[in-house]
């Protein structure tokens, strides 16, 4: 059987992991490498924040 455990992640993390600012963050992909045997959100570890894809406006200006 597969669960589902929601973790909170302070967004300074995440901000600081991706490089992006705090306004920038809505509608980012993000991938996380977690522990999946995790019972609890204590206990799931998550770390290696990596940006799969930009917000579509971040992507309009850069082009």
């Amino acid at each position: 059987m597969h669960g589902q455990i929601t973790v909170p992640i302070p967004t300074a993390e995440l901000a600081a992991a991706t490089g992006l600012g705090r306004d920038e963050l809505p509608g980012t992909k993000l991938t996380v490498t977690a522990n999946l045997a995790a019972a609890t959100d204590t206990d799931v570890d998550l770390h290696d924040v990596q940006l799969v894809r930009l917000p579509i406006q971040r992507r309009l200006q850069a082009a």
